[in-house]
């Protein structure tokens, strides 16, 4: 069974406080005006085939905001959350763009990818911190036109998604973090 969590309104680090609930589908974050700029590190100059997508800021409150509501419902008695292959957890949040236009949603998801089919011997536990950094090494590990691009003469940083893998303690099944704008 798949374990899918929306998340709707504009995200911000300094607006992530939610609903204490048992039972939590669905959740309305409260919009601030712009997200704080932490996190946000140099990249190369790669110019951006278009504006309408997400900052890195906004990027990184949605992967904060997902990978908290996840925690708050799902984590384990050691505040460890479990992801299987056939358990993925996901979350969507729609996010504000650079460009001033529509919100733009974004699918967050925490999966394993096991090639050989065995994926009952994997798995996995993560951190509520483990998940956040997965999330902005899709990023961090980028290049110009995957992961990120960045606006040119402004040093902003934009990101429409992508996927970052972290290999297991075993020869195929990979932990992968990915993300996907929806249209």
């Amino acid at each position: 069974m798949k374990a899918w969590i929306c998340l709707l309104g504009l995200l911000s680090p300094t607006a992530l406080s939610l609903p204490d609930r048992t039972e939590m589908v669905a959740t309305s974050i409260p919009a601030v005006s712009s997200p704080d700029a932490q996190g946000v590190v140099e990249r190369a100059e790669g110019d951006c085939r278009s504006k309408h997508q997400a900052t890195e800021e906004w990027f990184n409150a949605g992967a904060v905001a997902s990978c908290r509501l996840w925690f708050e419902t799902k984590k384990d008695a050691n505040s460890l959350l479990l992801i299987t292959v056939p358990n993925p957890v996901g979350a969507f949040s729609d996010l504000e763009a650079y460009d001033g236009g529509d919100r733009i949603r974004y699918k967050y998801v925490v999966k394993i990818n096991s090639p050989d089919g065995r994926w009952r011997e994997y798995p996995t536990r993560i951190t509520e911190s483990e998940c956040v950094e997965g999330f902005k090494n899709i990023i961090r590990n980028g290049s110009p036109g995957h992961g990120y691009c960045a606006v040119a003469d402004t040093g902003t940083i934009l990101s429409s998604g992508g996927t970052f893998q972290k290999a297991l303690n075993s020869p195929n099944p990979k932990l992968t973090f990915e993300v996907k704008v929806l249209k």
